[in-house]
């Protein structure tokens, strides 16, 4: 009889997530997540599927780090401006404090261009981002914190479309300065 495995689920696929997004998936191995979750391959594999199956679920997980980004920053800040700085400004933090670049989501989309699943499953991800945008714009403009006239939904479209930028850019990119005068001009449009 096989024995029951002891680990915290969300902790492993915290760490997969980290290895994942430092190698990308085609050069991540189950031995590689294996490592850095002092699980052996065969446990993983027991539990979680495949590696693939194990990828979906990091996704997963970045996201919602992504939405708890965003409501961490909703819950502190007293003026819809402010939230949506705050987000953006999170992203000039990590660039400074991390070795791994860019966003899990766009480095997965353009790493497995040609998979439709995963394709999918970034899609609805890059939707519910551009909807939290949407919502705290309408706020927003119903509390006064942005001009009335702005087109809410394509405006939160444009703001999913820079932080995409904005984290390819974190990429290459070292100096926090000039982010964060790009984060200022697409923001500037919110006024």
């Amino acid at each position: 009889m096989a024995r029951p495995l002891s680990f915290e689920r969300d902790v492993v696929i915290d760490q997969s997530m980290q290895v994942f997004w430092r190698q990308g998936f085609q050069g991540t191995s189950m031995r590689d997540i294996g490592k850095a979750t002092v699980l052996n391959p065969g446990s993983l594999y027991g539990y979680f599927g495949n590696k693939r199956k194990l990828f979906i679920l990091v996704l997963e997980h970045y996201y919602k780090y992504l939405s708890a980004s965003i409501n961490q920053s909703l819950n502190q800040s007293s003026s819809n401006a402010i939230i949506l700085r705050n987000f953006f400004t999170l992203i000039l933090k990590e660039n400074e404090n991390t070795e791994i670049k860019g966003c899990l989501l766009v480095n997965s989309l353009l790493e497995m261009a040609q998979d439709s699943e995963i394709q999918a499953h970034v899609a609805a991800m890059f939707s519910g981002l551009e909807e939290m945008f949407y919502w705290i714009i309408v706020k927003g403009q119903k509390e006064g914190d942005y001009h009335p006239k702005i087109k809410a939904r394509q405006t939160a479209r444009y703001l999913l479309n820079n932080y995409l930028g904005l984290r390819v850019q974190c990429m290459t990119e070292k100096d926090n300065e000039q982010l964060g005068e790009i984060i200022d001009n697409f923001l500037a449009v919110l006024d």
